[in-house]
């Protein structure tokens, strides 16, 4: 065999990567990068330094100073969870916030989207990077929490339940941080979060370091009552749903203006809204479920305004990137379109949303054999009567502006002062005037007042504001199917294109 021959052997090797390798090239890049950078700054290196202090400091504090009834471990536990709130909830999300802000405003981001990265995978890598960066704190921590079960005073469960709402509520942070660095493009505006953000963080920090203490105290007794699990699943879905919403807003942010920003958060309402239904049937005791599912419903009727207001508030056609992804079948577009972007199918999802806030308040009672308590069944219909008439107003403001975010913006806030400040005008107006406040057509726009006097006028109030959503109903019609038709029309110009024709 000749030299070139030997030396060109090499490069004609056909030797397939290791199992190793193909699991490397599918990790997050973002995830990678992160933890390179976090790692190996001065940052991560100095808080890990003062973690070490903090333990040696609290390990020789209570070890010498424990009590001889048996409460150094609950002590010494709440010791680590205050350094753990601090780590969690200020520095961690704090060095999230400032790689996101700078990544964004020095255009990385943009350049990151130009790749095959989407910018949910980029969303996902910042919370797994927090989430192992956090990680190797607790791993830190870990030898000095398992002394304090040694030292008695607490038991396996409570320490396991705080490891568990520390985790969600390091990776909560972190979900939040993420997302405000993203949300504003003008430097006046970014400043203007920045302060925001930090001051949130710090606040909620120091929140979680003074009621260290209070909180093992509680898991301690909480762990042992009968109404845990509907406490723990109550919190875990609280962290989770922040957590899912915080990173739809990110990555809605980082999204071009003509893809679909708008459905993540529609379904995400919808999922809402639907689990009220197993959640009171798994945790509720016989004698209330009754009552719980209707006012549940109508609490997240107001909860989730922003959702359903946004939504008849937005442009109502289509951008060309969401008309050339309608789906090409005909039922599936129908099916889909309440779902799609734009104020006229917002305002179809704002019904939608409101049949199903009905219908999970008045019929989980009847799959436990119950029939709807009446007072549950009059808040809950009447609070999602007044979804329907807020977002019929939002829907008629929109359709007499011009097109643009901005204007939508405008409208938004127009129809919450409509709900909030022109209510409580009347009433500061009564009170000067007459100084008594009475129930007339005036505060029709006022759902809690109308909700107040149910209990005293019980046929009129209820009346009046569900005539009100059914005349908004009526009144939004001609939206609905203007909406309705443009997704048809895109849905036949698929099948056209796809035929060929």
């Amino acid at each position: 065999m000749s030299a070139n021959e030997e030396t060109a052997a090499p490069a004609t090797s056909t030797d397939e990567p290791s199992l190793l390798e193909r699991w490397s090239d599918r990790v997050n890049p973002i995830l990678i990068r992160e933890l390179h950078q976090s790692l190996g700054g001065r940052v991560f290196l100095g808080t890990l330094s003062l973690a070490c202090f903090a333990i040696v400091a609290l390990a020789l504090i209570f070890m010498w100073a424990a009590p001889q009834s048996g409460s150094g471990g609950r002590d010494l536990l709440a010791g680590c969870a205050a350094c753990l709130a601090a780590l969690s909830l200020i520095l961690v999300p704090m060095q999230a916030y400032s790689s996101t802000r700078a990544e964004v405003s020095g255009g990385t981001a943009e350049q990151l989207l130009m790749t095959r990265l989407r910018p949910r995978r980029i969303v996902l890598g910042k919370l797994g990077a927090g989430l192992l960066q956090f990680g190797m704190f607790l791993a830190v921590f870990a030898p000095l929490i398992g002394i304090t079960y040694l030292l008695r005073g607490v038991d396996v469960p409570t320490i396991l339940v705080l490891l568990v709402f520390a985790v969600l509520a390091s990776v909560t942070a972190v979900a939040f941080a993420t997302a405000m660095a993203t949300v504003a493009s003008s430097r006046p505006m970014q400043n203007l979060i920045q302060a925001l953000t930090i001051t949130t963080l710090v606040v909620c920090g120091m929140f979680g370091i003074a009621g260290a203490y209070e909180l093992v105290r509680e898991l301690s007794q909480v762990v042992r009552i009968r109404e845990f699990w509907p406490f723990f699943a109550s919190i875990v879905i609280s962290f989770v749903a922040g957590i899912v919403l915080c990173g739809m807003i990110a990555s809605a942010s980082l999204a071009h203006g003509y893809e679909n920003r708008s459905s993540g958060f529609r379904a995400f309402a919808f999922v809402i809204v639907a689990l009220i239904a197993p959640w009171c049937l798994l945790f509720m005791q016989v004698g209330g479920i009754d009552e719980a599912p209707g006012f549940v419903s109508a609490s997240f009727a107001g909860m989730l305004a922003p959702f359903w207001l946004w939504a008849s508030c937005e442009d109502p056609p289509l951008s060309p990137r969401v008309r050339a992804f309608v789906p090409r079948n005909a039922l599936l577009a129908w099916v889909a379109a309440p779902f799609l972007p734009g104020g006229q199918r917002g305002f179809v999802f704002a019904v939608m949303l409101a049949l199903l806030g009905v219908a999970v308040g008045l019929g989980t009672p009847l799959l436990a054999g119950q029939v709807a308590d009446r007072n549950a069944r009059d808040v809950c219909i009447i609070a999602w009567s007044y979804t329907v008439f807020y977002a019929a107003i939002a829907r008629l403001l929109r359709l007499r502006g011009r097109r643009g975010r901005a204007r939508s913006v405008l409208n938004f806030v127009v129809t919450l002062a409509i709900a909030v400040i022109v209510p409580l005008l009347i009433v500061i107006v009564e009170l000067l005037v007459d100084g008594n406040v009475r129930w007339h057509w005036g505060h029709l726009t006022n759902p809690i007042y109308t909700i107040d006097q149910m209990y005293r006028w019980r046929d009129l109030p209820i009346g009046l504001a569900i005539g009100a959503g059914v005349v908004a109903l009526l009144v939004g019609i001609p939206s609905a199917l203007a909406g309705f038709d443009e997704v048809r029309r895109a849905s036949k110009e698929r099948r056209a294109r796809a035929s060929g024709v």
